[in-house]
This record gives structure tokens, sequence and C-alpha cells, in this order.
């Protein structure tokens, strides 16, 4: 019997209203697409400590720092607010 694996933890209902409200504070400071990076990696790295984790810290590192990326260049390059 296979360990259930598709579920919805509290978490994940709180990043994205956590993320966007952190972008917009540090969209007061810093431009948009570093905003919105900087509050993916730290929202992130808060839930992180709520969750256990299941791989190596060096696959955390490089998990974060790829979304952080991915989140940088969407938003330089569709020019989102935060």
């Amino acid at each position: 019997m296979k360990k259930r694996t598709d579920h919805i933890d509290w978490t994940d209902l709180l990043f994205i209203p956590a993320a966007l409200g952190l972008s917009y504070l540090l969209g007061l400071w810093l431009r948009a697409a570093i905003a919105a990076a900087v509050s993916f990696v730290l929202v992130s790295l808060v839930f992180v400590v709520f969750k256990p984790r299941k791989g190596s810290l060096k696959v955390l590192v490089i998990s974060k720092l790829c979304g952080a990326i991915i989140v940088y260049i969407l938003g330089a390059l569709f020019n989102w607010p935060p």
C-alpha cells in the first residue's frame, strides 16, 4: 500500500498570501522582481521550519535557489508589480 502524498498542508495555503504580502513590503524598498524573489526565498525558508525535511540540505538549497531564479526571471520579464 502506498502512502498518499497528494494532500494540501496548512503551509501550502498560507504560502501565497504570505509571499505576496512580503513582496509588497519589500517592493517599497527594492525593485519588483528582486522583492518577489527575496520574498519567495524568505517565506519558503520560514515554512521549512514547520515541515519535516525529506531530502538533504543540498537539495533544499538548490531548489530554493532555482525557485528564486525562476521568480526573478518571470518578474523581470513580465514587469509584475509587487
